[in-house]
C-alpha cells in the first residue's frame, strides 16, 4: 500500500495539525502561567480608567471655560453705549477709592520713617498724625 494522505504515515503528521490549530484557535481564559498576578492587572486597568475619566472631566471644565468667555464677550459686544459707560464709571470709583486709601498707607509710611530717622515717635495719621 503506497504512502499517501491517507497512509499510515499521515496519522503522526495530522496529529501534529490538529495539535497547533488547537492551540492557535484556544480562547484565552486565564493568562499564562508565568504571567503578571491579578491584582496588578487590576491596579493598571484602574489606573487607565481613572487617567481616562480624569482627561474627559478636564475637557469638560475647558468646554465650559470656553463657552463662559464666548458668552461674555458676546454680551459684551450687544450692550450698549450708555451699560459700558456706567460700568467703566463704577470701576473708576473703586479704582480712585483703592488710590486714596494706598495713598492714606504711604503717608503714614513716610511719616513713620521720618519719625525714625529724626529719633521721635510717630503716631499714625489717622489719629492726627502727631510726632512725640
Amino acid at each position: 500500500m503506497p504512502a499517501g494522505p491517507t497512509g499510515a504515515g499521515a496519522k503522526p503528521a495530522a496529529k501534529a495539525a490538529l495539535a497547533t490549530a488547537k492551540n492557535a484557535i484556544a480562547p484565552c481564559t486565564s493568562p499564562p502561567p508565568g504571567g503578571p498576578p491579578r491584582w496588578k492587572v487590576m491596579v493598571w486597568t484602574v489606573s487607565f480608567a481613572s487617567v481616562a475619566c480624569m482627561g474627559a472631566y478636564y475637557g469638560a471644565g475647558l468646554k465650559i471655560t470656553q463657552e463662559y468667555k464666548a458668552e461674555m464677550q458676546k454680551a459684551k459686544e450687544e450692550s450698549g453705549f450708555d451699560e459700558k459707560r456706567a460700568l467703566l464709571e463704577l470701576r473708576r470709583t473703586a479704582l480712585l477709592r483703592q488710590k486714596t486709601e494706598i495713598d492714606g498707607k504711604l503717608a503714614d509710611l513716610r511719616g513713620r520713617m521720618q519719625a525714625t530717622a529724626d529719633g521721635k515717635e510717630y503716631i499714625s495719621s489717622r489719629n492726627g498724625g502727631r510726632e512725640r
